[in-house]
C-alpha cells in the first residue's frame, strides 16, 4: 500500500532560546477526483498544498550581552513564511462535448494552477522585511480532426506558466500516431527578466517492433 505525507504540525526547540513551528497540509500526489461520467472517468481533479513555518530566536541565544539587550530594548528575532498552491484539471470523456466539437477539435483536458508565497523577517531591533511572490499557469490538450482520423487523430497540447512575477514560459506539442508508434513535434520558449531567454524545439519518435 502506498504511503503519502499529507502534512501535520511540528514544534521544535533545537537550542535554548530557539523555537520553530511548522504546519502543512496537502493532497495526495495524484490529487483528489470529483464526479464521474459514464463510468469511472473523473470529471475534475484537484491538487493543493499549504505550508506555514515560524522561527523565533531570543537575543540571548544569539550571544548578545544582557546590557546591550536592555539598553537597546532588543526584541526576539522572528521569521514567518507561508505558501500555498492549488491546481485543478477538468477531463472531457466521450459524449461530454457537442458532436461538432468532437469531430473537429475535441478537448481532452484543461488545467489551471495558482500559488502564492510570503515571508516576513523581523530583526532584534524591530526592523521588518517582507517578500512575496506568486505563480500561475493554464493549459490544455485537444484531439484534432477526429472525424477524419478517428482514434488515431493527432493530439495537440499547449501550456503557459509563470513560476514567479519575473519569468514566464510557453510550451506546446503535437503527437501524431503512426502505425506501431507515434511522432511528436514539440517546442518551448522561456522569457526571463534579467536573464537570457531560451527557445527549444524538436521532433521525437517512439515505435515498437
Amino acid at each position: 500500500m502506498a504511503e503519502f505525507d499529507l502534512g501535520g504540525y511540528k514544534e521544535r526547540q533545537p537550542a535554548p532560546g530557539v523555537n520553530t513551528t511548522n504546519f502543512s497540509i496537502r493532497t495526495p500526489p495524484q490529487g483528489i477526483s470529483f464526479g464521474r461520467f459514464g463510468g469511472n472517468t473523473p470529471l475534475f481533479n484537484v491538487t493543493g498544498d499549504y505550508d506555514r513555518s515560524t522561527a523565533e530566536v531570543t537575543p540571548q541565544a544569539m550571544g548578545i550581552p544582557q546590557e546591550a539587550i536592555e539598553h537597546f530594548r532588543l526584541k526576539n528575532q522572528e521569521q514567518k513564511s507561508t505558501s500555498y498552491n492549488v491546481g485543478i484539471s477538468a477531463m472531457f470523456p466521450d459524449g461530454v462535448v457537442p458532436d461538432f466539437m468532437d469531430r473537429v477539435l475535441r478537448p481532452k483536458s484543461v488545467n489551471a494552477r495558482f500559488g502564492r508565497s510570503k515571508s516576513e523577517f523581523r530583526d532584534v531591533r524591530g526592523d521588518t522585511v517582507t517578500n512575496s511572490d506568486r505563480r500561475r499557469g493554464i493549459g490544455g490538450q485537444w484531439q484534432v480532426l477526429r472525424a477524419m482520423f478517428g482514434d488515431n487523430a493527432p493530439t495537440a497540447g499547449v501550456q503557459y506558466f509563470e513560476p514567479n512575477r519575473s519569468d514566464r514560459s510557453f510550451s506546446g506539442s503535437v503527437d501524431i500516431p503512426m502505425g506501431r508508434g507515434d511522432v511528436s513535434l514539440y517546442g518551448s520558449r522561456s522569457m526571463n527578466k534579467g536573464r537570457p531567454n531560451d527557445t527549444s524545439f524538436g521532433v521525437r519518435g517512439k515505435f515498437s517492433f
